[in-house]
């Protein structure tokens, strides 16, 4: 199948955008491929021995798109996916190994293994494949699995995008002169250097990225319970602001809010879906604080549409989170995670 399994794609984030999924990399974007058509075509591909086909269906199932939810089947699939991209991998097939750090990544049919899906990316990459080095620049990027390395992600992205990656996969893969600017834009540089104090004054006249640069520092200090509310203020924010403005180009603030949900939102949520009561009171106090607090960054009152459907969004999310307890609760035992009472 012509798809490309790697961490964040500005066009899959169309799909998260409008669904509020919690962080993982849920399917192949594209118009049909949410489809019963779509997992019909797949399913034949992944009896064919498609590791990649496999992956995708078991991420329609995992998720109920175009198919009935069932999480033991998308299990299977993700284990197939497993099986053939680990046969390719010891073979010396990079796209394998690529595969593979993906499922670890994302604990797809396997507990996440963060430090294992860069030792993966890591031998894709060095195999020559694009979507490894891509993948390998994120983990860098974003300090998963590995230490927070500007230099060595952007070494990454540079050497997917010399391998044939394309613009949209982001900024590794933009022309030189193009990419010194959009570097030169890079709403989260300053903001790295700042304390969590110095974040958070004004913050509300940010960039959404700013939250979620808050929420990572929260988190690395300990403040999980805080970090967890700015990452939910962030995304309710961030995704506002790409619903007023659906022009912006997709390689720039949609794959921005993308990346950081996908490499940000692995352990926020791990940590937060641990205690779905806690969750559901903190998304509450995140629309009661976006609906009290100023925003400086993108009008509410201008984009009043806009942000209406995103705040329901997130009541969606809050309401599909109660609705699925249970299911949520036997997924995270399945990985190995705690759940509170």
């Amino acid at each position: 199948m012509a798809t490309n399994r790697i961490l964040v794609r500005s066009l899959l984030a169309a799909i998260c955008l409008v669904n509020w999924q919690t962080p993982s990399v849920i399917a192949q974007s594209g118009g049909d491929s949410q489809t019963a058509e779509g997992a019909r075509v797949r399913q034949k591909a992944c009896d064919a021995g498609d590791a990649e086909a496999c992956y995708y269906l078991g991420a329609q199932y995992e998720f109920g798109r175009g198919v009935p939810k069932d999480s033991a089947r998308a299990e299977k699939l993700y284990q197939k996916a497993l099986m053939m991209d680990r046969v390719a991998c010891d073979s010396g097939k990079a796209g394998g190994c690529s595969g593979m750090g993906l499922l670890y990544e994302n604990g797809s049919g396997v507990p996440r293994d963060s430090d294992r899906a860069v030792a993966l990316f890591q031998k894709a990459c060095d195999g020559r494949f694009a979507e490894g080095c891509h993948n390998l620049g994120l983990m860098y990027e974003f300090g998963t699995g590995v230490p927070t390395d500007a230099a060595r992600a952007r070494e990454a992205f540079d050497k997917a995008c010399a391998l044939g990656a394309p613009p949209e996969w982001g900024l590794g893969c933009l022309a030189a002169g193009e990419k010194e600017q959009a570097r030169a834009k890079d709403p989260t540089e300053d903001l790295m250097t700042m304390s969590p104090e110095q974040i958070e004054k004004g913050i509300e006249k940010q960039h959404p990225a700013a939250y979620y640069i808050l929420a990572e520092k929260l988190l690395a200090s300990g403040q999980k319970d805080e970090a967890v509310f700015w990452f939910y203020a962030g995304q309710l924010r961030f995704r506002f602001h790409i619903a007023a403005n659906p022009n912006l180009t997709p390689s720039g603030d949609p794959a921005l809010l993308a990346s950081f949900n996908e490499v940000l939102g692995v352990p926020i949520n791990q940590y937060a879906y641990g205690n779905l009561k806690a969750l559901h009171a903190t998304i509450d106090r995140v629309l009661a604080w976006d609906k009290d607090t100023p925003n400086g960054f993108t009008s509410k009152e201008k984009n009043a549409p806009a942000w209406n459907a995103t705040r329901e969004g997130l009541v969606k999310l809050r309401d599909h989170n109660d609705q699925n307890a249970d299911t949520i609760r036997r997924q995270r035992e399945a990985n190995g995670l705690p759940n509170h009472k």
